[in-house]
């Protein structure tokens, strides 16, 4: 396997994070979440557009009609990517400000799983799940820093860390409508002395995934 890493424009982010190919416009979606910047990069005419958003951003994925779906700290919302405008799609209730919303990903259903995590890395995130009409459930509990969501390329294995666990679970993920059940664990970072960050699987179904540089 022959792997090309080039690096895209100049400006460094504070904080890299959800990059996201859309295959139909051909283009790269990102964010920078300490800037509170989405980003976009269309590589055919090396042109960049931004967003800025109220607060931290989680994650983004890509939604119907020109829009993105986006995790921000405090809950799940809506950006047109013409006008601009945001608009809130789920907050948790009762709010807790030792928690923000950071790793998800659309799974194979069109659902938005995403999960949050303790402000100072407190076991108090939780995951979510939220359908394509807005209707949302409580996954998973007891948290620290929610990362590595992804799926099989048949939709039905989800992939999730707690980063500070060090070690990569893989659940039975069915048709994307089912509570969790117990996972196994598919991955202990462990002996490579980093905990797992983000990730995503690719056509052959292989997972990769980014570690991070220190442990809390």
């Amino acid at each position: 396997m022959t792997i090309t890493v080039s690096k895209i424009g100049d400006t460094a982010d504070l904080l890299g994070e959800s990059p996201i190919w859309d295959s139909e416009n051909k283009c790269l979606y990102w964010v920078d979440s300490v800037n509170c910047l989405i980003k976009r990069y269309d590589p055919k005419v090396k042109q960049y557009q931004s967003w800025k958003t109220p607060s931290q951003i989680g994650c983004i994925g890509l939604a119907p009609n020109n829009s993105l779906i986006v995790s921000l700290a405090d809950g799940f919302y809506a950006l047109n990517l013409e006008s601009g405008e945001i608009n809130t799609l789920m907050q948790p209730i009762p709010p807790n400000e030792k928690v923000r919303f950071n790793d998800g990903k659309i799974d194979r259903f069109g659902n938005f799983i995403c999960g949050s995590m303790g402000i100072h890395a407190e076991p108090l995130g939780e995951l979510y799940r939220m359908n394509r009409v807005g209707e949302s459930k409580k996954l998973a509990n007891g948290i620290r820093i929610s990362n590595c969501i992804a799926f099989s390329p048949d939709g039905k294995v989800m992939y999730m860390a707690d980063s500070l666990d060090l070690k990569i679970r893989a659940y039975d993920y069915g048709d994307g409508n089912q509570d969790l059940l117990e996972p196994r664990i598919f991955f202990d970072t462990s002996g490579l002395g980093s905990g797992p960050d983000g990730a995503t699987v690719d056509a052959e179904g292989y997972l990769w995934v980014a570690l991070i540089s220190a442990l809390y």
